[in-house]
């Protein structure tokens, strides 16, 4: 199947939906909770985040998870910032196609390191990718760096 072919209001309703289900299924986690998991903010960081990473932590975060008793990263245990990459054409994440993604952690990982300690930011931020492809071989490659 080749992009033009491509409904592109029903790979839009798709995308959506993947995410609202997975964000749902993560969601019904804070009923029997079993690994800290204490609260959830979709679309954006927490509506009590205090700190001001900058815009691309907002734009980055689809889903964010806080882990242990607080639902902004100063109170939390740990804070997950997850991405949520969906193709309407089967194939897989390559660097290219996580390149402006990838920034936007960065840029975010910048945003609170102006406010906290970097140590601090370390130890309970992360950044993650969910998708409906497989990553390209090269992306699992351990650089020699």
């Amino acid at each position: 199947m080749d992009s033009n072919s491509v409904d592109k209001v029903r790979a839009s309703r798709d995308g959506h939906a993947f995410h609202e289900r997975w964000a749902a299924r993560r969601a019904l986690k804070l009923v029997f909770p079993q690994d800290g998991l204490f609260a959830i903010a979709i679309e954006g960081l927490s509506t009590n985040e205090t700190a001001k990473p900058g815009e691309a932590a907002e734009d980055i975060a689809d889903l964010t998870l806080f882990y242990g008793n607080g639902d902004k990263l100063e109170t939390c245990d740990s804070q997950t910032t997850i991405q949520f990459k969906y193709k309407a054409i089967p194939g897989l994440e390559t660097s290219s196609y996580l390149k402006k993604t990838i920034q936007k952690f960065t840029d975010t990982l910048s945003g609170y390191e102006k406010e906290f300690e970097r140590e601090l930011v370390d130890e309970k931020l992360t950044f993650s990718f969910v998708t409906n492809t497989d990553f390209s071989s090269h992306l699992w490659r351990q650089s020699n760096l």
